[in-house]
């Protein structure tokens, strides 16, 4: 990603709502912490991309510093296959904590 691309994200209501929210409190960051920072979208982003590929429809609902909560469609899909795929992503993408939770209508 190219920094002219990386700034334009750095909005107030978008990918980088948290660092914009630094950045006006605090007017600098440190080169460690902004790369902290492209780490995470950069993980964020290809975690999304891979559900994209396993399920019809994925969206991402929250995302805040290193948290990011993501719906996606069941698709004949068990919750111990999400799971697994999450079990699968954790090392690549430093994935510290995870939940996930099939919703019903009881």
């Amino acid at each position: 990603m190219e920094v002219a691309e990386l700034y334009t994200q750095i909005t107030a209501d978008g990918l980088g709502s948290d660092l914009h929210s630094f950045l006006t409190k605090n007017g600098s960051i440190s080169l460690d912490d902004l790369l902290k920072w492209i780490h995470v979208q950069e993980n964020g982003r290809h975690i999304l991309d891979f559900l994209k590929g396993k399920f019809s429809k994925v969206a991402l609902l929250e995302h805040h510093s290193n948290s990011f909560t993501f719906k996606m469609s069941k698709d004949q899909s068990s919750v111990g296959y999400v799971f697994g795929l999450l079990e699968d992503l954790k090392e690549q993408y430093s994935i510290s904590e995870y939940s996930v939770i099939q919703t019903s209508l009881e």
